[in-house]
């Protein structure tokens, strides 16, 4: 075989081992790429998840809630209605203690 045609296969033998290694690498970013976009993903799906819209949690919020929202529908009298007798009587009746004068 002429010298020509050595330095031809080792000059293509050169050239196909770059183009390899360079698709190598490639293929590695590629599964780094791959490894982080599926930690974004599970992270998206998270903040979905905890920012759900506000009629899935609704019922449980307003579930909670109607202990406040009964004490706040009815009036000053119906709330002393619903009291008991002994509350009320304490209520009208006053502060319990006397109260100290002031020091100078």
């Amino acid at each position: 075989m002429p010298a020509a045609a050595w330095v031809t296969l080792a000059i293509a033998t050169l050239i196909i081992a770059a183009a390899a290694l360079g698709l190598l690498r490639v293929i590695f970013h590629l599964m780094a790429v791959r490894q982080t976009l599926g930690t974004v993903i599970v992270g998206v799906m998270v903040v979905a998840h905890q920012t759900r819209t506000v009629p899935e949690v609704l019922p449980s919020v307003n579930a909670s809630l109607k202990p406040v929202r009964d004490f706040c529908e009815f009036g000053p009298e119906r709330r002393e209605l619903t009291m008991s007798s002994s509350a009320v009587a304490a209520r009208s009746a006053g502060p319990t203690s006397p109260r100290r004068p002031r020091a100078n």
